[in-house]
């Protein structure tokens, strides 16, 4: 037998605008080191080292693709992505 228990909570507009304030920060924080950690990339990197370098996985970088990021498909297995717009990618869609 399931019970639903109703409990009033009472948050203030402050504490509110605190936390919004800390994941903001921290969100602006992620999107700097992804634009600082392009620059150790190479002029045409794999995409595994884009992986690497980024700290991300292959779900977020097939979203940037579906999000409009190019890639460069050099063979079969050898996909490569541009640095500069690896970098304007970035800019466009994440800069604040």
């Amino acid at each position: 037998m399931k019970q639903t228990v109703m409990m009033p909570i009472t948050v203030s507009a402050d504490d509110i605008a605190k936390q919004m304030g800390v994941i903001a920060a921290k969100e602006f924080e992620k999107r700097m080191q992804l634009a600082t950690k392009t620059r150790g990339l190479k002029e045409y990197s794999k995409q595994s080292e884009v992986l690497k370098e980024l700290d991300i996985g292959m779900d977020r970088l097939n979203l940037w693709y579906a999000m409009g990021l190019k890639k460069q498909i050099w063979s079969d297995r050898s996909i490569r992505i541009e640095k500069s717009r690896l970098q304007e990618f970035l800019r466009d869609n994440f800069e604040v």
